[in-house]
């Protein structure tokens, strides 16, 4: 209820309700374009949250990449303008503002597989 989100991979996060706070599962939202992938070892800004990942799969879409990392249990999808130097199996860092996180009472369905959510 007081605006945090507790993640087994990322741990607590604060993050910004959409309507009346709420107590029980929630599901953790970011948009792509807000999730930076970078190099593991690099420096990310002390105001964002960063954790390990690995890349799984690098799709180029002409004029965006799309990049899928699991962070433990966690699947990211992450859209970066240009072509993106990072291979599946890479080790990365990704990182977020906590203000562009939403938490919402988590539905109980799954979610699509990340194959399906980015195919042409």
């Amino acid at each position: 209820q007081d605006g945090t989100f507790v993640s087994q991979a990322l741990g607590p996060i604060r993050g910004r309700f959409t309507g009346t706070p709420f107590a029980g599962p929630a599901v953790l939202c970011i948009r792509p374009e807000h999730v930076v992938f970078a190099p593991r070892g690099q420096q990310t800004p002390e105001n964002r949250i960063s954790f390990p990942a690995v890349v799984q799969q690098r799709m180029f879409k002409g004029l965006n990449t799309w990049l899928c990392a699991d962070c433990g249990a966690e699947r990211i999808i992450c859209e970066v303008t240009g072509k993106s130097p990072l291979h599946a199996g890479e080790e990365i860092t990704l990182s977020f503002d906590p203000a562009n996180a939403l938490i919402l009472p988590d539905s109980g369905e799954q979610a699509p597989a990340p194959a399906e959510e980015v195919a042409l």
